[in-house]
This record gives C-alpha cells, sequence and structure tokens, in this order.
C-alpha cells in the first residue's frame, strides 16, 4: 500500500517532482547514516506526466470546485521549476540525495531512515534562505519508499575541508600580524552566515541538533550552506515547560558539539544550538579541533558536565570574540545568547577591524604625503634664503 502521505504536507505545495529515469547521476560525493549523495550530471525530462501536480485523495464536489485553480496554478509554476532546474543541471550545480540501497533490506532500518529522510525534506521545504541549503525536487510519491530521493544544491566542499585551506595561509603567514588579522575576518564572516541561518531556523522554532564542520559547505558560488536536517526538529506545535525548554531525545548530534543538557538526556532548547555553535566559532578562530584527544562519549560527559571543561581561549583571540564564546558555552542554557545577540556581535567585531584598518591606512597616508611634501618646502626656503 502506498504511502502517500508526505506530498500532502503542505511544505511540498510547489517543489517540482522527478522522476527515477530523468536524472542522470554522476560522481559519489559523500555518505549520511542512511543515504548517499551524488551529482547529477544532467536531469533528461520523459514527461510533465510525472511532475506537474501531486497525488492526493479524492475530495468531495464542493472541496474540488474550491481547490481546482489552486492546484492548477500550483501544477504550472512545478512545470516551470521542473524545465528550469533541467536547463540549470548542464552546470552540474545540483546533486542528488537517495536512501542507501541496503538499507532496503531491513525493514526497521528501513523505517527509521524513511522517518528522518522524511523530516529532512518536509523541514528543507520550509525554509528559505541563502545559507540553509535548497530542495530542487523530490521523487513521486508512488509508495517506492526504498527509491526515494531529493534534489538540492550541490556543495563544492565542507567546512572541514575550508578548514585545512585557513590553516595552510595561517602557518604560511604565520609572521604577519595584519594578514592573520584579515584571515580572522574571513573567517568570521563565515560564522556570521552559519549564525544567520540559526537566526532563521530558530524564528520559525527549528532546532537543528547536528551543527558541526562536516554539516556546513560551500556552493560553486562560495556562499556558506548549512545542510543535513535529518535530526533537526519542528517544535513549533509542540507543548513546552515553563522554562522554555521542550522534552527531546536526548544524545542527539555529533558527541564533541553536543550541549551538556543534551548529552544528559534533559529537557533543552535552541540554546543547545548555540552551545554547538560555541565550539564551532571557537575552531574557526583557533583553527583546532574541539576536544579532540580520543575519549569514550562517558569520559566526555564527565569533563563536558561534571568539570565544566571547555577547550583553552587563547590570547590570539581579540576579546570581544573571546567573551562571546564564553557567554555562547556557558553551563547554564539560560545564560546563553541568542543568535541574533551573537550576529551583532560578530559583525560588530568586523565593523571595527575594518575602521581601524580605514583609520590606519588614512593616517600613512597623511604620513607619506607629509614626507613627500617637506623637501619640497625646503626647497623653497632656501631659494628665497631662508634655512
Amino acid at each position: 500500500m502506498a504511502d502517500r502521505t508526505m506530498h500532502k504536507n503542505e511544505n511540498f505545495a510547489s517543489v517540482p517532482v522527478f522522476r527515477n529515469d530523468e536524472i542522470n547521476t554522476g560522481s559519489f560525493l559523500r555518505a549520511g547514516g542512511f543515504s548517499n549523495v551524488f551529482t547529477i550530471e544532467s536531469i533528461i525530462l520523459k514527461s510533465d506526466q510525472h511532475g506537474t501536480s501531486f497525488d492526493v485523495e479524492e475530495k468531495s464536489s464542493d472541496t474540488h470546485s474550491k481547490d481546482e485553480n489552486v492546484n492548477g496554478f500550483q501544477s504550472l509554476v512545478s512545470s516551470v521549476t521542473r524545465h528550469q532546474i533541467a536547463k540549470n543541471s548542464r552546470d552540474q550545480r545540483f546533486a542528488v540525495k537517495c536512501l542507501r540501497p541496503e538499507i532496503a533490506d531491513d525493514e526497521e532500518l528501513l523505517e527509521d531512515a524513511m522517518k528522518d529522510f522524511k523530516n529532512e525534506i518536509s523541514i528543507l521545504c520550509s525554509t528559505d534562505h541563502k545559507n540553509i541549503i535548497q530542495v530542487h525536487g523530490i521523487s513521486p510519491d508512488d509508495g517506492t519508499n526504498a527509491k526515494m530521493f531529493f534534489i538540492v544544491d550541490k556543495l563544492e566542499e565542507t567546512l572541514e575541508i575550508r578548514e585545512l585551506k585557513w590553516k595552510r595561509l595561517q602557518e604560511k603567514f604565520s609572521n604577519t600580524k595584519k594578514v592573520l588579522s584579515t584571515l580572522l575576518v574571513e573567517r568570521i564572516r563565515v560564522a556570521i552566515n552559519i549564525a544567520s541561518a540559526f537566526t532563521y531556523l530558530h524564528k520559525k522554532k527549528i532546532i537543528y541538533r547536528d551543527l558541526n564542520p562536516e554539516n556546513i559547505g560551500f556552493d560553486i558560488f562560495g556562499t556558506v550552506k548549512l545542510f543535513d536536517f535529518g535530526m533537526a526538529k519542528d517544535v513549533s506545535k509542540m507543548h513546552s515547560n515553563p522554562d522554555g525548554t521542550y522534552n527531546l531525545t536526548g544524545g542527539v548530534g555529533t558527541t564533541r558539539y553536543m550541549a551538556p543538557e543534551v548529552l544528559l538526556g534533559f529537557p533543552y532548547t535552541f540554546s543547545a544550538d548555540v552551545f554547538s555553535f560555541s565550539l564551532l566559532l571557537w575552531q574557526i578562530c583557533a583553527l583546532k579541533v574541539p576536544y579532540a584527544e580520543n575519549q569514550t562519549v562517558g569520559q566526555h560527559t564527565e569533563r563536558m558536565v561534571l568539570d565544566a571543561d571547555r577547550p583553552p581561549l587563547m590570547t590570539s583571540f581579540p576579546p570581544p570574540l573571546h567573551d562571546l564564546i564564553s557567554q555562547c558555552w556557558s553551563q547554564r542554557k539560560m545564560d546563553r545568547p541568542n543568535f541574533e545577540y551573537i550576529v551583532q556581535c560578530l559583525s560588530l567585531y568586523i565593523y571595527q577591524h575594518s575602521s581601524m584598518k580605514r583609520r590606519k591606512s588614512r593616517a600613512s597616508f597623511s604620513s607619506s604625503r607629509l614626507s613627500a611634501l617637506l623637501p619640497q618646502a625646503r626647497r623653497r626656503r632656501s631659494s628665497i634664503g631662508l634655512s
């Protein structure tokens, strides 16, 4: 029996549908817990019959007439979008995420995978932010769950790879303070883009729950993209506790970047993402992996919770970043700032850095100009008999 609940979700209203045989996949990009991601070499449309509208339940005559125009418009939008995406696919700017084929053999595993997969597609289809990966198409809701896929922006590299490049530049210019300062500003701009995406998500009542360098990428235009929303949770319809937390599954995410309350399985809220961001920001500044030494989850939890152990805040960190990171990884979740505040602080740091750079540039220009004018003034004084 086909499970046709997914495409009834309002988030999918204008997302075009593509058949599996319309997509020509290329090289393997990466693997996830339940999925594989491949480049798309091209999309060859077979027919608009499978992409202009979604399967819906039979409606009564009153409802049918009411929704006819809406469905017709959505079909038109979907058809146009299908052709546009097919055209753009020639530039190889898209990728396809699909379930790993071996999962189909394990019914229980397939059920878990489908739950995460549908959750990810649903949340991504509800978002529209330049720093969040976009869904450009989905598979037909024809009951073949094991063959489900969705089309997203192709990413050229992850933040993990970009950090290796930053580290090489850092080592190359280790004795040039001015260059190191400029390189740090470049990295902070990336952090601002990440924080901006989280500001947007939290306003939509979505907790991401797995912020780490492997889930942040850069597209062909160099734009920062947050991806892999399999663990994200939309809490907009959930009841919160009196302190604003939610009774959510503990231990979700990547242990190294996990907030203490998540590690312990206590109720948590959006501030868990802020804690994860603090460790990511520290990593962007230090160009080192936090808690890099091998240890078990139990040992890490003991260090993080009982000892309140945090990575060292180095003297090379500018004071504003030092203070912000300290606030974000506070043991008390209610003491952590929100992402709007984080964006403001990081933006202010860049503004102050740019202002100081301009002032130094003007001072240097004035000094050079004065040095050039002094010999001329001396020559004039000599020509009129003054010493």
